[in-house]
């Protein structure tokens, strides 16, 4: 069922005073929830209803029960439900994860997003990461460069917030100014991130107690060593300011809190350990 708002509804409905909730695989409850456990279904629907025309159970994508109605007295409500004119309350942690995903894409590319006091702004095209990469004549590759140099941030905050790196490196390179600011990066993530402790030379104070990471996501891609490029400071700075407006918070098994999409942090951990499983953003 698709309202008049584009709102998607997946929709069981089973004859009048039908146990909705009975703990069976063909109860009515039960199979919302278990089609809403696949990912395509979240993709495709935006919640789930449970009904035998009289009580209508509203579940969300997350397999949670939202509303549990009844037609004779909560008949309103139904209709503006059924009409999308008000829609089932999103997972939390997912309205998060789509906020963080469509202020990246800004910063990435351009385009509108939502700041954390839920304001609209806007990134042009010609002042996001990809065009800000100087020096650089091949589309392709900066989208390469642009791309790689988020993730790196991206996973740098991750160490920050779990303490294993100590010192707030982002805040400090996002206060440097256009040269030095390249250079500093540069030297965090090839002659720091990627070096063995005992092999590096001289760096920088804020980064000396920085762990080694054995893996390839700080390793010179080909597209970085064919081309010695800079990024401008200022859109640097916005997309440390889009890291700052979130943080990561470890979660162990057990427990009932959604990870983190991994459709934003899948390609982020390829050479290192798969941790997306155990860590969600929270806004701050």
């Amino acid at each position: 069922m698709t309202t008049k708002n584009g709102y998607k509804y997946l929709i069981e409905a089973k004859p009048i005073n039908t146990d909705l909730e009975v703990k069976l695989n063909d109860g009515a409850l039960n199979q919302i929830k278990g089609v809403f456990r696949l990912g395509d279904a979240r993709e495709q629907y935006n919640g789930g209803i449970a009904t035998d025309g009289w009580r209508w159970i509203f579940v969300n994508k997350h397999s949670e029960v939202t509303h549990d109605l009844r037609i004779d007295t909560d008949w309103e409500i139904i209709s503006q439900l059924l009409k999308g004119e008000e829609k089932i309350p999103m997972n939390p942690q997912e309205e998060i994860t789509n906020r963080f995903y469509r202020w990246y894409i800004a910063v990435l590319r351009g385009g509108e997003y939502k700041d954390k006091d839920g304001k609209k702004k806007k990134i042009a095209s010609s002042g996001c990461l990809v065009n800000s990469i100087l020096h650089v004549s091949s589309e392709e590759d900066r989208e390469s460069i642009a791309q790689t140099v988020m993730d790196r941030l991206i996973f740098i905050k991750f160490l920050q917030t779990k303490g294993i790196i100590t010192e707030d490196v982002l805040s400090y390179i996002s206060s440097l100014s256009d040269e030095n600011l390249n250079a500093k990066l540069m030297q965090l993530f090839f002659d720091v991130m990627s070096t063995p402790n005992n092999e590096r030379d001289a760096v920088d104070k804020k980064f000396e107690d920085i762990p080694y990471l054995n893996g390839s996501l700080f390793i010179r891609t080909k597209p970085e060593m064919e081309n010695p490029y800079r990024i401008k400071a200022e859109v640097l700075q916005d997309t440390i300011n889009l890291l700052d407006s979130f943080r990561f918070i470890h979660t162990e098994k057990g427990t009932n809190k959604s990870t983190l999409d991994p459709e934003i942090l899948g390609y982020i951990l390829t050479s290192t350990h798969d941790i997306s499983n155990n860590f969600v953003f929270y806004k701050i």
